[in-house]
């Protein structure tokens, strides 16, 4: 651990996100999406190795089928500066195009856009990665925050990080594109994880 800091939520920086079903799908639902943004500017070394930087919080909501007592788990969040040894020039992390939250109809065919933009132009590759548990309803908001190594959420019968929607439902990532393809037959909040590399002539230099 080298350094832990606080940011100040502003009220200007949490909005209110529509909730799209894709295709002419119509349902009623109390589904929401709030995105909130932590801003500040903080400068640090990366040195050699580079540097991770962590978020965790608890918990989850217990309306998750995929999980086991998934208002138990909690969530850690990791993202990567690389370091010296990695690269001389300049780095910015992917970007996810889209909200990390997303609604679709269950019972037919649907496709989700999970492509991120990274303003240096490295390579991006697309996988599935086990959602992290972290915190616990004891200790919702570790600060600092807990040390890696980091332990995959359990997995409720039936699901895993190859079938996050289970056996029954189809769940297919392009790696090239982060294009996800799905067929939902049941009804339900599901947890997933997807995650992106950065590549720049053959190295990897982080992954959100």
């Amino acid at each position: 651990l080298l350094s832990t800091f606080n940011m100040t939520l502003l009220l200007e920086n949490v909005e209110q996100l529509p909730v799209e079903f894709g295709d002419s799908c119509s349902v009623a639902s109390n589904a929401c999406i709030e995105r909130a943004d932590y801003m500040q500017s903080i400068s640090l070394d990366p040195g050699t190795g580079g540097l991770t930087l962590v978020y965790q919080r608890c918990c989850r909501t217990p309306a998750i089928l995929n999980l086991n007592a998934p208002e138990d788990l909690g969530m850690t969040l990791v993202a990567n500066i690389p370091g010296a040894d990695q690269t001389e020039e300049a780095n910015s992390s992917p970007s996810f195009n889209t909200p990390a939250a997303a609604a679709i109809c269950y019972g037919g065919s649907w496709s989700l856009d999970f492509s991120a933009v990274d303003s240096d132009g490295d390579s991006l590759a697309y996988h599935l990665c086990p959602p992290l548990n972290g915190a616990s309803p004891n200790n919702p908001a570790p600060a600092p925050p807990l040390s890696p190594p980091y332990s995959d959420v359990i997995w409720a019968a039936g699901y895993s990080q190859e079938y996050p929607l289970g056996t029954t439902s189809t769940f297919e990532l392009d790696h090239l594109t982060g294009n996800i393809s799905v067929q939902l037959y049941q009804a339900g909040t599901y947890a997933v994880a997807v995650c992106v590399e950065e590549w720049r002539d053959g190295i990897l230099l982080g992954s959100i």
